[in-house]
């Protein structure tokens, strides 16, 4: 846990400097929330034999956000839960919702597209965070076999 916390807290000091550099007009608002959890699969991806799933998410992580200046607004913590009709262990696709709370409490929801053992991509909205549409990328790690039942997922997310 204590390596997760000093990644994500590395994370975030990396963030916070790339975007000290970037100029936008003073009225537009980006940013990037990072995130670091886990969470589960019922009844468990296999390698083979795809199978309807339902998942669990929760994580927490630092939002920041860029005008002129950069500004830490906080921690999150995010929770979501949702539903596959086909997934292995080795990709799949499906939709989930939830919220996020701390510094901005919203809704989220959305769809995922996991292309490969370690990387999940997604889409999403989350009126009172973005205006638009969030993307993210997430490190996708198993953490039991053969049955995928359990995962850790750490994930970079742009606020339009």
């Amino acid at each position: 846990m204590r390596k997760r916390i000093v990644t994500v807290v590395g994370i975030v000091a990396t963030v916070v400097g790339a975007l000290a550099f970037t100029t936008t007009p003073a009225s537009a608002a980006t940013g990037v929330l990072v995130l670091a959890g886990g969470g589960t699969y019922s009844p468990g991806m296999l390698l083979s034999s795809p199978s309807p799933q339902t998942f669990t998410y929760a994580g927490t992580g630092a939002l920041v956000t860029t005008t002129q200046t950069t500004t830490v607004h906080g921690i999150e913590s995010c929770s979501w839960s949702g539903s596959t009709s086909s997934d292995t262990a080795l990709g799949g696709t499906g939709t989930f919702d939830g919220s996020c709370s701390g510094t901005v409490t919203t809704v989220i929801s959305g769809t995922y597209i996991r292309s490969n053992v370690a990387e999940l991509t997604f889409t999403a909205s989350a009126p009172g965070l973005a205006s638009g549409t969030l993307t993210g990328v997430c490190a996708f790690v198993p953490t039991t076999a053969p049955s995928v039942t359990s995962y850790e997922l750490d994930c970079t997310i742009s606020i339009p």
